[in-house]
């Protein structure tokens, strides 16, 4: 199998011309316990449920943790001998944060019969999960050697795959307004069966084709057997901006208000029940010190003219833990690319324990992409050009 990254008569890559049109940063909610944080407490006479803590797999993990969060909060109102129907008719829940998480429970919570809903947030522009790369990252990105852990992960991706596939497939009356912003892809990737967690535990429940070699043609790796270490499955991509956007115009249709404010203390929300879905902001919210920031840097390069025009699509995704060609350089790490509504995204950094504030760190960590994504796209070496990154 052969794939080959389309070129124009110059031999560049069709995808990958023109400047960058802007930077993005997020920083990721990452947790030392290696999964996300679903839980139920009781606290000052109200009932918090708790999703965040997802790391780079938000959305590879979204509907099966949101589901998983709902059911822990349903099994809580049962244990105590509570009405589930009283709870739908008569309380108010108030989910706070606008990433992926939050939105997806809100509409989640309305389907199943919860119609008093509110959303409280920070902001519904820029966050983690707009700015992710919004590939259902079925290699992931952690060893996870706790077997309890890797059958809970393991749970969340196998139900989050088949939400996203009825919702591909016009299977899913509840999430079928989201078809647009989901698509079926080639993606390229370098060790998918590292882990036995992800692609490898769909494939072997035979829900995905296992991933098979190819042979891949950039810029820089002009003869297919300069390296054959890379592999080929289909996954969903999704747009990740688009998701959120009708998401938003969903909530609004079914009536639900959303709010911008900070949230610093539960006891200033006014409903008893809460759906805590504010990601790195937990650290804060809800005193978890076991979330820290993992910053990640990326460009946006618009689809070119001539693929507008021809109405060309990018229909792949590539992830790589390493680019091939600069080994021993200081540049090395991965890099990924997604494509997106009119655009396509080009990342690549993970700096665990940072939280994007320094000027200096952020050029360097963009300036290193570059590279990589020169080196790989185009075959420019890292002397060839000088690589002059805008300042945020």
């Amino acid at each position: 199998d052969l794939t080959r990254v389309k070129y124009d008569s110059q031999g560049v890559p069709l995808a990958y011309q023109g400047n960058v049109a802007e930077i993005r940063m997020q920083n990721r909610p990452m947790s030392l316990n290696m999964e996300p944080t679903i839980s139920v407490e009781e606290k000052k006479g109200k009932r918090i449920v708790h999703d965040y803590g997802h790391g780079a797999q938000g959305w590879t993990l979204l509907f099966g943790s949101v589901n998983k969060a709902i059911a822990a909060f349903e099994a809580s109102v049962l244990k105590k001998n509570q009405s589930l129907d009283s709870i739908k008719e008569k309380e108010t829940i108030t989910i706070i944060g606008y990433g992926c998480v939050g939105l997806t429970t809100a509409l989640t919570l309305h389907q199943r019969g919860y119609k008093n809903l509110k959303m409280l947030g920070e902001s519904k522009d820029l966050n983690a999960s707009n700015i992710a790369g919004g590939g259902f990252n079925t290699v992931p990105l952690l060893k996870l050697d706790d077997d309890n852990v890797r059958s809970r992960i393991n749970a969340m991706v196998t139900d989050s795959f088949f939400i996203y596939k009825s919702i591909y497939e016009d299977k899913n009356e509840t999430f079928g307004f989201l078809k647009e912003s989901i698509k079926w892809l080639r993606y390229i990737c370098s060790e998918p069966n590292r882990y036995e967690t992800g692609l490898k535990h769909l494939a072997s429940l035979n829900i995905v084709e296992p991933a098979e070699k190819v042979r891949l043609i950039t810029g820089s790796i002009k003869d297919p057997e300069f390296d054959d270490n890379f592999w080929g499955f289909h996954t969903f991509g999704i747009n990740t901006d688009l998701y959120l956007k009708l998401a938003f115009k969903k909530l609004r249709s079914l009536g639900v208000p959303c709010k911008i404010c900070k949230i610093d203390d539960f006891e200033e929300v006014e409903s008893e029940i809460i759906f805590n879905c504010t990601g790195l902001g937990s650290r804060e919210l809800n005193s978890d010190k076991s979330l820290y920031p993992c910053s990640g840097h990326g460009f946006i390069l618009h689809n070119q003219p001539h693929e507008v025009e021809q109405g060309k699509e990018v229909n792949f995704c590539i992830s790589l833990s390493r680019v091939p060609g600069l080994d021993n350089s200081p540049y090395q790490g991965a890099l990924y690319m997604y494509p997106k509504d009119g655009y396509t995204f080009i990342g690549g950094t993970s700096v665990h324990h940072y939280d994007g504030s320094d000027e200096k760190t952020n050029q360097e960590e963009l300036r290193k992409l570059m590279v990589r994504a020169r080196y790989f796209f185009h075959g420019l070496k890292p002397e060839d050009k000088k690589y002059t990154i805008p300042k945020f």
